[in-house]
């Protein structure tokens, strides 16, 4: 069966000729795999570094002015033409079995639309690998996909996004899409994968997520409020297309908690958050009565009272 990898990328020519070595170097026949390219506007030597492959047709590539990772994975998706897809981030790599497993699970479970594993981290700074600690009672079995959704909502967890899944591409054509999802893409992507049929989650990691130096993130000042607007803004976008959705009224409650948390987190760490603000979220959030008790402390919603 055909299947689809894509590779959306902004400025990781220093990483992604290893990410598609580890899609060529898999167990699954070659003439089986398409690997889509989408280079998001990189200005850096992502063009240079990807040639050879190109020239050897061993990839689809497509190149688009920036537009975020949710733009460049809905056009991955619209450009898929095999029977599933994989999504690997361009500085992520996947071990060698990772698409013969996740097809042969695809194939034994109709009813499954969603695949993945845990993943393997590794740090670019040589500290130990280790195993991303995924739930025990998730490996290697069949799960209700909404159940399980709810479930990581419940418990504010979430496995089996990014470089670690794979989706049937009959379901992931339809997902909602809108590019400022952006910096939440891939939990956007379980949300929609595990609302589209059940899971499947393989015992051993089939991925390694890299840690590093490079990751985005802005460690203060001007580069910590730029992230943060970026942050708040996929978020929000998120929420807008559950609460216009025909999504269940417990994924758009919970959300709305996620996403409150979230954005009066973010002002604690700009170092801007007032007593007015924790106010409005004591009313909203926590005495609005929509939310479990339980619920509340995996949140952390109360320590958003607390720090100042």
């Amino acid at each position: 069966m055909k299947v689809s990898i894509i590779i959306p990328t902004y400025n990781y020519a220093r990483y992604i000729g290893r990410a598609i070595q580890s899609v060529l170097g898999q167990t699954y026949s070659g003439e089986w795999m398409e690997i889509i390219v989408v280079d998001d506007g990189s200005t850096d030597d992502t063009a240079v570094v990807l040639q050879p492959f190109i020239e050897a047709g061993y990839i689809q590539y497509h190149s688009q002015p920036n537009a975020g990772k949710a733009a460049a994975t809905q056009q991955g998706i619209e450009l898929a033409t095999g029977e599933f897809i994989f999504t690997l981030d361009a500085d992520d790599w996947f071990l060698p079995n990772k698409i013969v497993d996740t097809v042969a699970v695809f194939g034994q479970y109709p009813q499954v639309t969603h695949v993945a594993s845990a993943a393997r981290i590794a740090w670019e700074d040589g500290r130990p690998e280790q195993t991303e600690p995924v739930l025990h009672w998730l490996l290697g079995a069949e799960n209700r996909g909404a159940n399980t959704l709810q479930y990581f909502f419940d418990n504010n967890l979430l496995f089996g996004g990014g470089s670690t899944y794979a989706v049937r591409t009959s379901a992931a054509k339809n997902f909602a899409w809108h590019k400022s999802i952006d910096m939440y893409t891939d939990e956007w992507l379980v949300i929609q994968a595990l609302l589209a049929g059940n899971t499947f989650f393989i015992p051993e990691p089939a991925s390694v997520w890299f840690v590093h130096s490079n990751n985005y993130s802005g460690k203060g000042g001007e580069a910590l409020l730029q992230k943060q607007a970026r942050l708040k803004t996929s978020s929000q976008c998120i929420l807008d297309l559950l609460q216009n959705g025909t999504y269940p009224g417990w994924l758009k409650k919970t959300y709305r908690l996620k996403h409150a948390v979230r954005c009066i987190a973010w002002q604690e760490a700009a170092g801007n958050k007032t007593l007015g603000d924790a106010w409005q979220f004591l009313q909203s959030s926590i005495l609005s009565g929509q939310h479990k008790f339980s619920t509340l402390l995996k949140y952390h919603a109360f320590n958003r009272l607390l720090k100042w």
